[in-house]
């Protein structure tokens, strides 16, 4: 018999989907009013309530968000969780040297005190979604999801509120979730284990991996979240899951309930063919990169350690992109959803009413696409080449943390020496030359395949003629972001001299080229959402 699998997404950051009749992608607040019938249909043995329900415990409370963009699962009152090995590689990486790799032996600890801190590691819940449409459409939403998000946040202490659109900006809810802070690195698999198969087998099915790895959430005194302190206890989750050795049958219910990234299924054909574009913009530049990361890290164990989870962030998209488009070619996608836009034609045409409100919905949609087409594939060529230059990236952080600092009343000399102080701890996982190898690989990528309209001529004035390999030199020779060495000098004296960086005039002409591309972006904005 076939297994049923029903997807079910508690938070997501983009628009929810559907899938084939018996599968599916649904909000948890609305399956009582859609899904849950069917669901036992197929044999669910649990209610909606079972599933969510904001004001007692449900399997909502023992689903998490972890980090930043993967699920993981409480399975246990003493807060463990367990997630995919992908999931943690990151964290596992930064917490390893090469005396203790953790990533490449493995780990586990036996008892509590033996449990690692992971710096920077999230662990999310949600507390509950609500509908909140009518107060925001037609609105200010900006003033008026604010004051919603501060009612909420009020109304629930430790927690942080958010209202996220859904259905293409048709429907919004408000979302608010409980972060804990203090999470920490319980065990794992070595990475022959957790990631056997490497890209060859990413995205691939069946995988024959151990792709998990075990966390464990602490709270303060009041099971709150806390920062961490070793007198931290063990969070306590309101429902954790029970784990059986029973094994499955051929048939039998299943259904996946997290945290899913995002989706195309309300996409027009012409949306998907931009997609597929960028996709493969990104795959090309990705692939030199790539090449070459991989040449330094098989020459040098440290280096293997230092950029392991830089080459598999990389690479997990470069991998997906690539199977998207031959299953795009193999299934006849682009050709089935013109269909599908033909079939609403005709059922638009069938009634004046649907004709005046959705007859020039998709013809609207096709030329806010074409419009912005350009500009969104020359974006992904920006961000996978000359924006990946590593003291470009570097300049790129620290602007972005010194806004932070000032915004949080430190003044100009503590920012600046804030920020350099923490792009300094990023230097653990840089090989310097390697990193040059890279630059020059992409700014030449960037020139062979950019239109000379977007050429960085600030900075490079005869970009086309120039001789890259020795701008990327200079750069790394004389750029306070290319080196720790240069962060040290930097922070000796810290001073608005580092605006004057050469890595961050590039930055800044970057951002140049990116506001020039989003000026047919934001003139399409609204056409867009108004037929969407």
């Amino acid at each position: 018999m076939k297994k049923i699998f029903i997807l079910i997404a508690a938070i997501s950051t983009f628009t929810s989907l559907a899938l084939r009749a018996d599968e599916g992608m649904w909000l948890l607040p609305l399956i009582e009013k859609y899904n849950i019938e069917a669901m036992k249909q197929k044999g669910c043995k649990l209610s909606a309530d079972d599933i969510y329900n904001p004001d007692k415990a449900s399997i909502k409370d023992a689903i998490v968000l972890f980090g930043g963009g993967c699920t993981g699962e409480m399975i246990s009152n003493e807060g463990l969780l367990i997630t995919n090995h992908h999931c943690g590689y990151s964290y596992i990486q930064k917490l390893s040297t090469p005396e203790n790799n953790y990533l490449e032996n493995g780990f586990w600890a036996l008892y509590r005190d033996q449990e690692l801190p992971a710096p920077g590691l999230t662990v999310t819940f949600l507390e509950y979604m609500k509908d909140v449409t009518d107060q925001v459409a037609g609105k200010n939403f900006e003033k008026v999801s604010k004051q919603i998000c501060e009612q909420a946040e009020k109304a629930n202490p430790h927690c942080s509120a958010r209202i996220q659109p859904y259905y293409n900006e048709n429907v919004y809810y408000l979302i608010v979730y409980k972060t804990y802070r203090d999470v920490r690195f319980v065990g794992a698999p070595p990475v022959s284990l957790g990631k056997f198969g490497g890209e060859t087998d990413n995205w691939m099915w069946p995988r024959h991996t151990c792709d998990f790895s075990m966390f464990r959430v602490y709270a303060g005194q009041d099971n709150e979240p806390a920062a961490y302190n070793p007198s931290n206890k063990p969070y306590t989750p309101k429902r954790h899951l029970d784990i059986s050795i029973k094994g499955v049958n051929e048939g039998d219910f299943t259904f996946i309930m997290g945290y899913p990234g995002r989706t195309q299924r309300y996409q027009t054909a012409d949306q998907l063919q931009v997609m597929l574009e960028r996709n493969a913009t990104a795959v090309r530049a990705r692939t030199v990169r790539q090449k070459i990361m991989m040449k330094g890290m098989e020459a040098s164990a440290a280096t293997r350690l230092k950029y392991a989870s830089k080459y598999a962030s990389s690479s997990n998209g470069w991998k997906k992109w690539q199977g998207m488009e031959l299953a795009f070619d193999k299934l006849n996608i682009i050709d089935k959803e013109i269909l599908k836009e033909e079939q609403f034609a005709e059922w638009v045409n069938s009634d004046p009413q649907r004709q005046k409100k959705y007859g020039k919905a998709l013809e609207a949609i096709s030329k806010a696409v074409e419009a912005t087409r350009e500009s969104s594939v020359a974006s992904t060529l920006i961000g996978n080449t000359i924006s990946t230059i590593g003291p470009v990236q570097n300049a790129s952080y620290f602007s972005r943390y010194y806004a932070v600092y000032r915004s949080r009343g430190y003044n100009e000399v503590q920012a600046i020496g804030e920020c350099l102080s923490t792009i300094k701890k990023g230097f653990k996982d840089y090989d310097v030359e390697l990193e040059k190898e890279m630059a020059k690989a992409m700014i030449a990528f960037f020139r062979d395949n950019a239109d000379k309209s977007l050429y960085p001529t600030s900075v490079i004035k005869d970009f086309a003629e120039a001789d890259l390999d020795a701008y990327i030199d200079n750069l790394f020779a004389t750029s306070v972001f290319a080196t720790p060495e240069g962060i040290d000098k930097a922070l000796q004296n810290p001073s608005k001299e580092v605006f004057q960086d050469p890595a961050m005039a590039f930055y800044n002409n970057i951002l140049a080229i990116h506001n020039k591309l989003e000026k047919p972006v934001k003139a399409n904005e609204g056409k867009l959402a108004e037929a969407s």
